[in-house]
């Protein structure tokens, strides 16, 4: 009988097989943090946005894209959605001219139900309980962005080279000598926003009453544009995105600082877009559209969280971010995409490690030194953490039950009563992620003997030495008689 072996020809047939099976619905490698909360049913998408109805914490996600050809047909769809899942609220698939007609851009009212969405055509649309209303028709001039102030008095729409402004009953034009914008942000205390794509090398300011530009020289390079703005949620302090495709590329950006003394470059980096997202508790933004690149107490590090996902938003309570991503399937028609929406949640141990890792968090113990003695049982003991902003206490221990708060977090200090003997003083930090950095040290306590109260049982001090003393004069002059004796 002759025994068969496995050829070359059997592992051709092997490969093809695996490769026809895991091409046919291809699916990224997922982190445990990501949960999909399903396939939005579109072909494709041109344009999505999402905006928080704050007091409900559920959001509202507008999608479509236009189709000019033979074939020419405009989608847009909103869909209403939470931590759990979403569905589809309004959806239509029109024919229309050559020109496009998709959603752009939309914003919840911060104070009540009703929302904005703007059309690349131009159009306005508020969505509210009674459905869809179109509040300004088409002009052929897009809107590319709607921001509200943060106390919901009014909303600014920005163009290419125009800004409008909404009061919840009409629309007005502000004077903004023919400037528009692509993207908006509020500062925290709501006097003033600035506004990205204004211009080359200028960012838009507008206060309510008065739109000026001011200028982001001194950043080092020039010829640039604003492609994203975002404000901390708790400091007046803003992350730009600059681009320039012939310093940075097409895909590459400048992040800079901004605050009252103004603009400071950050670093570089690449992404989808200038998008930047902001964690609400204002620790850490992601930049650049995606996951990749985080900002963190003033430097950018790169985190490769997301596998190729899109940032959308926070929830507002800070829980979960909404992201997407977009597969090619290849089907027996042709190619199609796959489109996922997903939650990233915050409370894992991987975004703890992230935080460690790379933002290296560390805690140390400056004063007492380790192994040092003192007589005192009270004591002293002060230190550092680096990496403060996500850093919300810092506490000292005797014996790692009972801690006591210190005075400070950067540079922090406090007060310890030790026992007698050797010691082992506990320090903790805490941070805003729960993570817990240690760092301990020994401390010896030797408390002095008191000379007054020394003694030996039945006798003092005293009295030994002046007994000892008399015997030390009868041993000598018996010594000094035995003398005497033997000279005689």
């Amino acid at each position: 009988m002759k025994k068969e072996t496995i050829g070359w020809r059997h592992i051709i047939i092997l490969l093809l097989l695996f490769t026809a099976s895991s091409s046919f619905y291809p699916v990224a490698a997922l982190d445990d943090d990501f949960v999909c909360l399903g396939e939005l049913p579109l072909d494709s998408i041109g344009d999505i946005d999402v905006s928080w109805v704050h007091s409900k914490n559920t959001f509202y996600l507008i999608v479509g894209d236009d189709f000019v050809g033979p074939e020419k047909h405009h989608v847009r769809s909103i869909f209403q959605g939470n931590a759990t899942g979403f569905r589809t609220v309004y959806t239509t698939d029109d024919l229309f001219d050559d020109e496009y007609h998709r959603f752009e851009s939309i914003a919840c009212h911060p104070a009540s139900d009703y929302t904005l969405i703007s059309g690349i055509n131009g159009s306005i649309w508020k969505l509210a309980n009674s459905g869809l209303i179109q509040i300004k028709n088409n002009d052929s001039k897009p809107i590319w962005d709607i921001s509200w102030n943060p106390d919901g008095t009014y909303a600014i729409l920005g163009g290419s080279d125009f800004i409008l402004r909404w009061d919840g009953m009409s629309l007005q034009q502000v004077n903004s000598s023919g400037h528009g914008f692509r993207d908006a942000s509020w500062s925290p205390d709501g006097k003033y926003a600035l506004l990205a794509d204004t211009g080359i090398d200028e960012i838009g300011y507008y206060d309510g009453i008065e739109f000026r530009t001011i200028s982001i020289s001194g950043i080092g390079y020039s010829g640039c544009s604003v492609s994203g703005v975002a404000f901390s949620p708790i400091e007046e302090f803003a992350l730009v995105a600059l681009s320039n495709h012939n310093i940075f590329g097409c895909t590459g950006y400048l992040i800079a600082g901004f605050n009252k003394t103004g603009f400071h470059p950050i670093d570089r980096t690449t992404g989808c877009s200038g998008k930047i997202t902001w964690n609400p508790n204002g620790s850490y933004a992601f930049v650049c559209g995606n996951m990749n690149a985080s900002y963190h107490d003033g430097k950018l590090i790169k985190t490769d969280i997301g596998n190729e996902k899109r940032t959308l938003g926070w929830s507002p309570d800070g829980k979960y971010l909404l992201a997407w991503t977009v597969d090619d399937n290849w089907t027996d028609d042709g190619k199609t995409n796959l489109y996922r929406l997903w939650k990233y949640t915050t409370n894992s141990e991987y975004v703890k490690k992230q935080i460690n890792d790379d933002f290296k968090a560390s805690l140390k113990i400056n004063s007492p030194i380790n192994g040092s003695i003192t007589n005192s049982t009270f004591i002293f003991v002060n230190g550092t953490v680096e990496d403060i902003s996500s850093i919300q206490k810092v506490e000292i221990s005797r014996d790692g039950i009972l801690w006591i708060a210190c005075n400070g977090t950067a540079n922090w200090s406090g007060n310890l009563k030790l026992k007698p003997g050797t010691n082992i003083i506990y320090a903790r930090s805490v941070s805003v992620f729960n993570n817990i950095l240690t760092d301990s040290i020994i401390v010896n306590v030797k408390v002095p003997s008191d000379s007054r109260s020394v003694t030996i049982p039945g006798y003092n001090m005293s009295s030994f030495f002046i007994a000892l003393g008399i015997i030390m004069i009868i041993i000598s002059k018996r010594k000094c008689k035995t003398i005497n004796l033997k000279q005689e």
